[in-house]
């Protein structure tokens, strides 16, 4: 699965151990689309 991060999951960030297992396919991206704030955490 393919996913954007940005915020506290990018490195050296607090919460990048989640994703310490992870493969970085790109340093920068770009998406087109919009961000919400919401005050939802979902973590699976």
């Amino acid at each position: 699965m393919k996913v954007f991060v940005y915020g506290s999951l990018c490195k050296y960030q607090e919460n990048h151990h989640f994703l310490q297992k992870s493969v970085c396919l790109s340093e920068q991206a770009y998406v087109k689309g919009s961000l919400y704030t919401s005050s939802l955490i979902i973590l699976s």
